[in-house]
């Protein structure tokens, strides 16, 4: 949906790591003047790069204010997206295998290994898959634009992950 709405609006989208150290870093080196995470974390360049809820809220308020539409009318007006999220338990050990094997695996019409895997499916949706920097799991984030299909995607990968995962990491 980010893609979609910023395109919409001639705005470009640049993905980084997830983080909201990475996220300030990547507004400042690129004189960004919006970043946000997955979490819901709002980030405002011209105050400062950095996860700013009271700023948010300031800014959707300004948008109420100056438009003189309720928030719920706004909201209407962006397109509709699921997000799944889940996870995979998978030992340290294997986590660059699994990823290695993954990414030697998986197609899509675009690809990108800025923080895990994330590939995105025309006509489906996409799929991020990471390892869990604090956990012994993979992380699975799904969007698409129904919430079968998000499932669909996260059900695909955890049963790949799963599969990669049974035979140790090896090729196969």
């Amino acid at each position: 949906m980010i893609e979609d709405v910023a395109s919409a609006c001639g705005g470009k989208v640049v993905w980084t790591r997830v983080g909201s150290p990475y996220v300030s870093r990547a507004m400042i080196e690129r004189g960004a003047k919006l970043g946000g995470e997955e979490n819901g974390g709002i980030f405002y360049g011209p105050h400062f790069p950095v996860r700013d809820g009271a700023m948010a809220t300031a800014l959707i308020l300004e948008i109420m204010a100056s438009s003189g539409e309720k928030l719920s009318t706004l909201m209407e007006r962006l397109p509709r997206y699921f997000n799944v999220k889940d996870k995979v338990p998978c030992p340290a050990k294997l986590k660059s295998k699994v990823l290695r094997q993954l990414q030697a695996r998986v197609k899509g019409d675009r690809i990108d290994t800025t923080d895990g895997l994330k590939i995105w499916h025309e006509g489906r949706g996409w799929i991020l898959v990471r390892p869990s920097g604090t956990e012994p799991i993979y992380r699975l984030f799904a969007e698409a634009k129904s919430e079968g299909e998000a499932q669909a995607l996260t059900s695909e990968y955890k049963k790949l992950i799963s599969g990669i995962m049974r035979k140790g990491g090896r090729r196969g």
